[in-house]
Parts: C-alpha cells; sequence; structure tokens
C-alpha cells in the first residue's frame, strides 16, 4: 500500500453525505412558561420521596435476609397491636387503596419510581451528584474506594460471612466450645483485617499504579486497536468514494481512536492531580476509622464469649449487656478500665492487653497513612515515575495513531472539527480540560 493511496482516506469521505453530530440550528418554539412550585419546595418533596424509598428499600431487606423486622418493631412498641402483623397484607392493602383515591393522576409514576429506586439511585442519582460537584479529585476518591473493594471483595465477604456467624453463635450460645472457637475465630479474622491495613498503609501508590496498567491494557489492546484503525479495504485504489455508512464508520474510528488519545492525557492528569491532593490520603485515614469500629465490635463479642465461657475470668457488678461489654472494650483499647468490668483471670488479661496493643497499632498504621500520603502527594518518585509512564503510553498510541491515519494528532483534530464531529461534545470537553503542557512532575513549593 502506497502513502499516497493512505492519503485518499479523506478524500474517499464523502462530506455532504456525512451525518455529523452537531446541533440542529432550528431554535425550538417558544413555549409558555408554566406554573411551579418554589425550588425549596420541590427539592424538599424530592428528599423526602428519595428518603421515604430508601427506608421501604431496607426495610425490605432487612425483613428479607435479617428478621422478622416488623414483628420485633410492633413486640417493643405496642405488643397489643401484634394482631395488625398477622393481617399485614390487608393493611398494606388498605393504604394502596387511599393512596390511589388520595393522588392524582400525574403522580402515579411514584409507585414505579419506587420500584426501581436501587437502578435509579445507581445509574442516576449517583452520576448526578459527582456531577454537580464537579470535581475529578471526589470521582476518583470515590473510584478509589470502589477499586479496593472489588479487589478485596472476596476476601470481605468470607470474613464478614465468618464473623457474622461467629457473633450469632456467641450470643445465642451457652457452650463452652462454640464460644472458644468463635472467639478464636474472630482474633484469628482480626489478625487479617490488621494485615491487609499495615500492607495498604505502605502502598499509598498501589492505586496510581493500577491505572496505569489499566490504560497499558487499553492502549495495547489488539481489539481495541482494530476497532480505531482502519479497515484495509477502505483504502483501495478501487475506491473512489466511499458509501455513507462506511464514511461514518471512518470517522467513528478516527474520533474513537482521538478520544482514546485525548482521554489517556487528560486520565494521567487527573490522576496526578489527584495524587497531589489531600484525598488521596483523607479516603486512607477514613478507612482506619472503619478498622477502629471494627476491632471494637470484634473485642466486645471475643470480650463476651470469655464471659460467657468462663465467668470467673471476669469480676462484673453490674448488668452483662452488649452495650457495657462495649464500654469495657472502647476502654480496654486505650489501656484504661471501667468499674463495671474488671479482669481477673489470664484470658481476659491478655485479651484487655491485646484490645490495647491493637489500639496502638492502627494508631500507627494511621501516622504511616498520613505520612505516605503526605509524601506520595509531593516528591514520591513512584508515583511520578508511574504518571509518566501513562503519559508516555498515550503519545506512544498517538504517534502510532498518526502513522496509521497520515496526520497528526492536531490536524486529525481539526478536520473532525471542521465536520462537527465531536462525539456529543467529548472531544471538545477533552481537549478544554487537558493542560498544556501537562501538570509538572515537581514538588509543590
Amino acid at each position: 500500500m502506497t502513502e499516497e493511496a493512505g492519503l485518499d482516506l479523506w478524500k474517499k469521505i464523502d462530506l455532504g453525505k456525512v451525518q455529523t453530530q452537531q446541533s440542529s440550528s432550528e431554535e425550538p418554539a417558544e413555549k409558555k412558561p408554566k406554573k411551579t412550585a418554589p425550588r425549596w419546595a420541590i427539592k424538599t418533596a424530592w428528599w423526602i420521596l428519595d428518603l421515604l424509598c430508601a427506608g421501604i428499600w431496607v426495610f425490605s431487606f432487612i425483613k428479607l435476609f435479617v428478621a422478622d423486622v416488623d414483628r420485633v418493631l410492633v413486640d417493643a412498641i405496642a405488643p397489643s397491636m401484634r394482631w395488625l402483623v398477622d393481617y399485614r397484607i390487608l393493611v398494606l392493602l388498605g393504604l394502596l387503596s387511599i393512596v390511589t383515591v388520595v393522588f392524582k393522576r400525574k403522580y402515579f409514576w411514584i409507585p414505579l419510581y419506587l420500584l426501581f429506586f436501587p437502578i435509579i439511585f445507581v445509574a442516576w442519582k449517583i452520576p448526578r451528584f459527582f456531577y454537580k460537584r464537579r470535581s475529578w479529585v471526589l470521582v476518583l476518591g470515590a473510584l478509589q474506594v470502589v477499586v479496593t473493594l472489588i479487589r478485596g471483595f472476596k476476601f470481605t465477604l468470607i470474613a464478614t460471612t465468618l464473623a457474622a456467624i461467629a457473633i450469632v453463635i456467641i450470643i445465642v450460645s451457652d457452650t463452652q466450645f462454640p464460644l472458644y472457637t468463635c472467639g478464636v475465630l474472630l482474633l484469628i479474622l482480626w489478625t487479617a483485617y490488621l494485615y491487609r491495613a499495615v500492607r495498604y498503609a505502605f502502598t499509598q501508590a498501589r492505586f496510581v499504579r493500577s491505572q496505569n496498567l489499566l490504560l497499558k491494557k487499553i492502549l495495547g489492546s489488539k481489539n481495541f486497536w482494530k476497532f480505531v484503525s482502519v479497515d484495509p479495504s477502505m483504502r483501495s485504489t478501487d475506491i473512489v468514494k466511499l458509501t455513507p455508512e462506511q464514511s461514518n464508520q471512518a470517522l467513528m474510528k478516527v474520533g474513537t481512536g482521538l478520544a482514546a488519545y485525548r482521554a489517556s492525557q487528560f486520565w494521567a492528569y487527573r490522576i496526578d492531580e489527584y495524587r497531589r491532593s489531600p484525598a488521596s490520603y483523607l479516603f486512607g485515614f477514613i478507612a482506619i476509622i472503619g478498622l477502629m469500629v471494627q476491632a471494637l465490635i470484634i473485642f466486645t463479642f471475643v470480650n463476651l464469649a470469655l464471659f460467657k465461657a468462663a465467668p470467673q475470668e471476669f469480676s462484673v457488678s453490674a448488668g452483662t449487656s452488649h452495650a457495657l461489654f462495649a464500654h469495657y472494650t472502647f476502654y480496654s483499647m486505650y489501656v484504661s478500665q471501667v468499674s463495671e468490668i474488671v479482669p481477673k483471670g489470664a484470658l481476659a488479661g491478655f485479651l484487655q492487653v491485646a484490645a490495647g496493643f491493637s489500639a496502638a497499632l492502627i494508631v500507627l498504621v494511621l501516622v504511616v497513612t498520613i505520612f505516605f500520603g503526605y509524601r506520595e502527594s509531593r516528591y514520591d518518585q513512584t508515583a511520578m515515575d508511574t504518571i509518566g509512564d501513562m503519559r508516555k503510553q498515550a503519545d506512544q498510541f498517538a504517534t502510532r495513531f498518526s502513522t496509521e491515519y497520515r496526520e497528526s494528532v492536531d490536524e486529525v483534530a481539526r478536520r473532525l472539527a471542521t465536520l462537527g464531529w465531536d462525539l456529543f461534545g467529548l472531544l471538545g470537553y477533552l481537549s478544554r480540560n487537558i493542560p498544556e503542557p501537562p501538570l509538572e512532575d515537581k514538588p509543590h513549593a
């Protein structure tokens, strides 16, 4: 294939019949303004509706998978009204009938909104929240949390399941063997949680490296390159003009390739911006708070298991509620005591020391997380090299892309802009939001 044949690709595109993505020049007809409620009233109504939908879905989830929560609530609040629970279907039908009569026809979409609320929340509410904040630092922070959860999903699922089973057995059992077994299991799980927290604290740049690997897989993928490169048949000298379908297909390939290059530049810049921001270690701080809550829960039930299996290990002057053991555990984590529960035996003393040691280790992890997060945001050479590698991959893709289309990236962008081919505004947005030159790899002053 000759270079001249390659250059002919742009001449073969039938510009007169290409379907561009420019907006219509016809101005919409003026509409008479409709009378609407005040903005604050509309926002309040949406908040109330969302809270009701979320509450109904949480209630349904707990009732299906955790406990018969409506019966528990009635027994706790008004035991004499328990018969209502037995005839709940009639109560629900009555409420539905009242709603049908009272609500106007224009509000009949609300049941559908309730039915599909989880999908609406994930697909619309969350993206809209990030869009309104217009903060890529916030988006990348949330992405880091999601990536971390996905990466550790198997461990989290197994560990949470085992911990839940152990806690339930500790609550309902009075036999020594299952109590000791579940207590030891919780301590093993806690050791695993601590190990993962310490390892994460010393690998702060892991998220940046994962994004680099993802970019490398996408830009280096043979299937992706096949999707954005020109079909050899379109370069044939036998074809003088491409059909409208072929022209649109060619421009879609060009536009997607250009978007991939711009997006890789944009993503490298945003990752660098996120790395330099306080948010990169703020989320680590939040994770440490979660770890402290886990420690409180685990040691509370380990102490409870020991007390039920061997009451002589503790001197208890008050009741033995879960709240009291949580209170005792909280003070044990900070090497203190409460008057209501005093450890007497060797095992109780060991648990008190283990709780205090765990709290100290959590504080150490917090310090390490903040230190490495600050270091990474300022002058971590590993993170800088990773960002540089991301930009290098983008440049290599641009060189290959320019060779394929016999034009520079800027010239390809100019041609597409002339045709109004902007991939629904994506190319324009990326071009406007990539600084030239890119963010420098140097520490902040």
